[in-house]
């Protein structure tokens, strides 16, 4: 009869948090461009961090931090051309 515990999800790589702290890092020197893609990623890392037992929540997190810190000054920016 199978086991009826979870999947050890330890291995497991949240690419979508990855790629949030990545974009989110790259906003700041591509003058904000890559922020919205950041914040996108970001809150689909944290979704999948929550079937993934906590796997890369706080790599979504910092992406979101980083992607939502950039957004007022490249508001900004723009505005004040």
């Amino acid at each position: 009869m199978p086991s009826m515990a979870p999947r050890s999800t330890k291995g497991e790589i949240n690419r979508a948090a990855r790629a949030a702290l990545l974009l989110g890092i790259a906003a700041f020197f591509s003058s904000g461009v890559t922020a919205p893609l950041g914040i996108v990623m970001g809150h689909m890392g944290r979704h999948r961090a929550k079937k993934l037992v906590g796997n890369g929540r706080r790599l979504a997190m910092a992406g979101l931090i980083c992607s939502y810190a950039w957004l007022p000054a490249f508001a900004s920016l723009w505005l004040t051309r």
